[in-house]
């Protein structure tokens, strides 16, 4: 059996701007300990700002060892190709210990 309690905590300063930090499987015991391992807590912090009302930019630090940035971009058209959708694009960058993960998505709204 595993708890699935997450406390978190959001700040939102204006409409454009979203910081978060939250901690996930909090044991107290590890929050200095240099060991990665199963069961270790982590704390995730993050941010978003949309610069126009279609594109976002967005930062955060999971746990001790990665940190990711993306960007966004909403109601994308194409209307010659598809003229009655709109298109959100997300794209993140996942890095830790020398590699990286590439996230892409294409959301279809019609």
């Amino acid at each position: 059996w595993r708890r699935n309690i997450t406390p978190g905590v959001t700040w939102r300063p204006d409409n454009r701007t979203i910081f978060a930090i939250e901690c996930y499987n909090p044991i107290l015991e590890d929050v200095y300990t240099t060991k990665i391992g199963k069961g270790q807590s982590e704390v995730r912090i993050g941010f978003e700002r949309w610069c126009t009302d279609k594109i976002a930019v967005r930062a955060g630090l999971l746990s001790k060892y990665y940190h990711t940035i993306g960007f966004g971009v909403k109601e994308v058209e194409l209307k010659k190709l598809f003229p009655e959708v709109a298109f959100d694009l997300d794209y993140a960058l996942l890095e830790g210990h020398g590699m990286g993960t590439h996230f892409l998505s294409c959301t279809a709204k019609f």
